[in-house]
């Protein structure tokens, strides 16, 4: 679409036509990502992107063309996919675009931007975006196409590294900071207390008109959510002359306790009992709303593959992964167990892709992909099918 949301390109059609012929089957259940970190060059380039409420409208706009195209087969929809993860890392630091960050930030380069405002001005934009899609949605199209409409955030959970009031606040205030920011508003109506006392005009507020269309603004909530740190609070950080959104936090992050480590660590730390933590907390603090895992999964670094070099057998016997998607899927029976609300899971990903910040550097698919674009079954994929096999019982190593 072009900036006023009048053209569709060619990749819209291609997209319509993919689900209507290649998604016609009973057992395929799409599952579309209306935004995920892929603004519009031109809005950036014409009004700042995310950092202007023009954005809101533009947005609606696009989400009203994919409702219009695509809600007869597509019947769960999120608006935005991990903004409590890139927004930070866009409007922070120079690490993910746009890169703006306060001239003389520590640690980074920065050219220009506000790292103690701008991450919470995108934030808020996109959260009255999202709750006007969601509006959208259920007033124009939901009786007719009897879909559902959410968000997805990535959720750290952050344990106290020891049983002391001021770690247990340092674990509750990363959480407010991190999860809480986006969670809170869609559910609540308003940013968390802990923000705002500490924030104060740093931190964009909402209308009482607003605040009415955020709260239960999600039929569902995505979860990606694979790692787990300690939290202390940071006595460090008043030492800084130019702060940001990660210094607000006042926690400092570790992966050890008294000389152990939290997890093994494969590119994430990987915790099991983090994720039961995780959906605890979503059982008590919000409601238990009905809940997705929309990203599970853990690369291979044995994976780095060059053409000429054939098929790489390393990658395909993926053991460790296997352990950690039974690891992980039985602490997630466990937070099952414990009455929380989980409707679905997705296996971080089907075939290998190119990430983000990585390329083919880190493959995450149950299916490996060779340089000629062959796809071979790794080990999870041939674990996967037996696991969903009814007729069969899976028993992982203890």
């Amino acid at each position: 679409m072009d900036h006023r949301g009048k053209e569709v390109s060619r990749m819209f059609f291609f997209t319509k036509d993919f689900l209507e012929n290649e998604f016609r089957v009973e057992w395929i259940e799409p599952h579309v990502t209306l935004y995920e970190q892929d603004l519009p060059q031109i809005l950036e380039d014409s009004y700042g992107g995310l950092l202007s409420p023009l954005f809101i409208d533009d947005f609606v706009h696009f989400a009203n063309a994919c409702f219009s195209a695509f809600g007869d087969r597509v019947k769960h929809w999120i608006t935005f996919d991990e903004g409590n993860d890139f927004i930070p890392y866009s409007y922070a630091t120079p690490l993910s675009p746009p890169g703006r960050c306060t001239i003389g930030y520590p640690f980074y380069n920065c050219t220009g931007g506000n790292s103690s405002t701008e991450p919470y001005i995108a934030a808020h934009n996109m959260l009255l975006a999202h709750a006007a899609v969601v509006d959208l949605y259920r007033n124009k199209y939901r009786a007719a196409q009897q879909g559902e409409i959410g968000m997805a955030i990535w959720f750290r959970w952050y344990e106290p590294l020891r049983n002391s009031s001021e770690d247990l606040e340092a674990a509750q205030r990363v959480t407010d900071f991190t999860v809480g920011w986006f969670l809170d508003p869609i559910v609540y109506g308003d940013y968390p207390t802990s923000m705002k006392s500490m924030l104060g005009d740093r931190l964009p507020s909402f209308t009482e008109e607003e605040s009415a269309r955020l709260r239960d603004s999600i039929d569902f909530i995505g979860l990606n959510a694979v790692t787990t740190e300690y939290a202390t609070p940071d006595d460090d950080v008043m030492n800084i002359t130019i702060t940001g959104y990660f210094e607000d936090w006042g926690v400092k992050l570790t992966h050890y306790r008294d000389g152990e480590i939290i997890g093994p660590y494969y590119g994430e730390y990987l915790v099991p009992w983090g994720l039961e933590r995780v959906l605890d907390y979503m059982r008590t603090k919000y409601n238990n709303i009905p809940t997705y895992i929309t990203q599970l999964g853990k690369h291979e670094n044995s994976c780095l593959h060059f053409p000429g070099y054939g098929l790489n057998t390393t990658s395909v016997d993926d053991v460790i992964r296997v352990e950690f998607f039974s690891e992980y899927l039985k602490s997630l029976l466990a937070g099952m167990s414990n009455g929380a609300n989980v409707r679905g899971v997705f296996a971080w990903s089907l075939i290998d892709g190119f990430e983000t910040f990585y390329g083919l550097g880190q493959r995450f698919g149950l299916y490996y992909v060779d340089e000629s674009f062959e796809r071979h079954p790794r080990l999870s994929a041939l674990w996967f099918k037996n696991m969903l096999n009814p007729n069969l019982t899976l028993v992982s190593r203890s």
